[in-house]
C-alpha cells in the first residue's frame, strides 16, 4: 500500500445565508480545512522526467546581476513523473524547493499577505514562503485577474462570516461544504506528491513544448511552459525539436517565394529529457487547439449580418461548441479529429460560396496556418487521424456531437 501523509489543507465552498442589517439571504465563499491522504514518494518512485536549464539568459548578465537575480545558479525548472501526471517542485521565492514542514505549516494559517511583496520587504511578518499559485487549482473559485484566486485569498470574507456566525449575526441557510470537500479531497490528493520531503504539485505543470511563433517579419522558436499559448502559435512537442526547425525555415521559405524577407530567431533552454514517456503531446491535438482558440472568437451575431447557409451554419456551430468544451484542457485525439475536419470542410463551404464578408475573412486568416501545417507537414505522419476525419466527412454536422466519447 502507497505510503501517504495526513495533511489538512484548505478548500472552498459555497454558504448561503443572511447577513447582519440584511432581509435577503446572500452567497458567499469560505473556507473549510479538510485532511487529505498525500502520497509521500521517494525519488525513484516519482522520477525526474524533464529538466529545462535557462543557462544562455544567465550568461548574458552582468555578474553583479546573476549573483542577485539567479543566487543558485541558471534559472532551472524540473518535472517528475508519477501514476500518467507531471508535477513541479512547490518553490519559495528565491527559486528553492519548499519542505513539506513549510507546506503544511503555510497553508494552517491563511493570509491576505499572500504573495511576494510581503516576502520581499525581509520580513515575512507572518506571510508564507511559497506562491500560493503553486497550490492546486480547485472548482468553485472565480477567476481574479491573470489567474484563478485560491483558498488562502478569501481572508476577508472568511474573517467577516466567522465573526458574524460566532455572534450569531450571519443566520446560514445552507451551504455545499460535504460536495465541495469530497471533490477537493480527490484534486488535492492527485494534485498533490511528496518526495523526499519536499512538495510538488500539478499545478502550473503543463507539459512543456517548443512553439513556433510567426509575426512581425520573424518566425521565432522558443520554448513555452503553459497550456494556453497554442491559440497564437505552432506547437511541437518538446522531443521533436528538429521538426519545429524545419517547418520554421519553411516558413520563412515560403515568405521568400512571395516576395518577403523573415528571419529566424531561436532561443529557449537546454532540455534534457529523462523520460521519455513522460513527453506526450500529440501534434495534431496541438494543431486543434490552435484552430479552436483562433477561429474568430470575437465574431459575435455572425448570423445577423453574414448568413453561411445551412450546413456553414452548422460546422460553425459544433466548432464553437467543441471550443466552449474544451477550454482549459486538450481535446481528446477523436475531438482534434473532427476539429480539424470540421474547419476543412468550413473553410471549403466559404470558398465555395464565394463568401467574403468580415466573419468569412476572419476565420480563414485565425485557421489558415493551423490548416496550412495540418495540410504540408501533419497529415501524412498523421494516417490514423485523417482516417477519423473521412469518416466524419459523410456524417451530419448536427449528430457529430453524438461521435465523440
Amino acid at each position: 500500500m502507497p505510503r501517504t501523509r495526513i495533511l489538512n489543507l484548505p478548500f472552498p465552498y459555497q454558504i448561503r445565508g443572511i447577513a447582519p442589517r440584511k432581509r435577503k439571504p446572500e452567497g458567499f465563499t469560505v473556507r473549510g480545512m479538510t485532511p487529505v491522504a498525500v502520497p509521500e514518494l521517494t525519488a525513484a518512485e516519482a522520477p525526474l522526467a524533464i529538466t529545462l536549464v535557462y543557462r544562455s539568459h544567465y550568461e548574458a548578465l552582468a555578474p553583479q546581476d546573476r549573483e542577485r537575480y539567479y543566487p543558485r545558479g541558471p534559472g532551472r525548472q524540473e518535472y517528475r513523473f508519477h501514476d500518467g501526471r507531471l508535477y513541479v517542485p512547490v518553490e519559495d521565492w528565491h527559486g528553492g524547493k519548499v519542505t513539506v514542514e513549510e507546506f503544511a505549516r503555510d497553508v494552517s494559517r491563511p493570509s491576505e499577505d499572500w504573495g511576494r511583496y510581503a516576502r520581499l520587504k525581509g520580513d515575512d511578518g507572518g506571510a508564507p514562503a511559497w506562491r500560493g499559485e503553486s497550490y492546486p487549482e480547485l472548482p468553485g473559485l472565480e477567476r481574479q485577474g491573470y489567474g484563478s484566486q485560491h483558498p488562502m485569498h478569501l481572508s476577508d470574507v472568511q474573517e467577516m462570516v466567522d465573526a458574524c456566525a460566532r455572534e450569531g449575526r450571519l443566520r446560514i441557510q445552507s451551504d455545499d461544504r460535504a460536495a465541495c470537500e469530497a471533490v477537493a479531497q480527490e484534486i488535492l490528493g492527485k494534485g498533490l506528491v511528496i518526495v523526499d520531503g519536499t512538495v510538488w504539485t500539478t499545478r502550473s505543470a503543463w507539459e512543456p513544448h517548443w512553439v513556433v511563433a510567426v509575426s512581425n517579419g520573424k518566425v521565432s522558436l522558443s520554448s513555452h511552459l503553459a497550456g494556453d499559448s497554442l491559440a497564437y502559435v505552432h506547437g511541437f512537442r518538446l522531443d521533436r525539436r528538429d521538426e519545429a526547425v524545419r517547418f520554421a525555415k519553411a516558413v520563412i521559405a515560403r515568405k521568400a517565394a512571395a516576395g518577403e524577407q523573415w528571419a529566424f530567431e531561436e532561443e529557449g533552454p537546454d532540455v534534457e529529457i529523462l523520460l521519455p514517456e513522460a513527453v506526450r503531446r500529440d501534434h495534431a491535438v496541438m494543431v486543434a487547439r490552435q484552430i479552436l482558440g483562433n477561429m474568430g472568437a470575437n465574431i459575435v451575431n455572425r448570423e445577423d449580418h453574414e448568413p453561411w447557409g445551412e450546413a456553414g451554419s452548422q460546422a460553425w456551430d459544433r466548432l464553437r461548441q467543441m471550443r466552449d468544451d474544451a477550454r482549459g484542457r486538450d481535446p481528446s485525439l477523436r475531438e482534434a479529429a473532427e476539429v480539424i475536419g470540421l474547419a476543412e470542410r468550413l473553410t471549403a463551404i466559404l470558398d465555395a460560396d464565394g463568401l467574403e464578408g468580415n466573419c468569412a475573412r476572419d476565420f480563414r486568416r485565425g485557421t489558415r496556418e493551423a490548416l496550412s501545417r495540418w495540410a504540408e507537414h501533419e497529415r501524412g505522419q498523421r494516417p490514423d487521424v485523417a482516417a477519423v476525419i473521412e469518416d466524419l466527412e459523410g456524417g451530419d454536422i448536427a449528430a457529430l456531437a453524438g461521435l465523440v466519447p
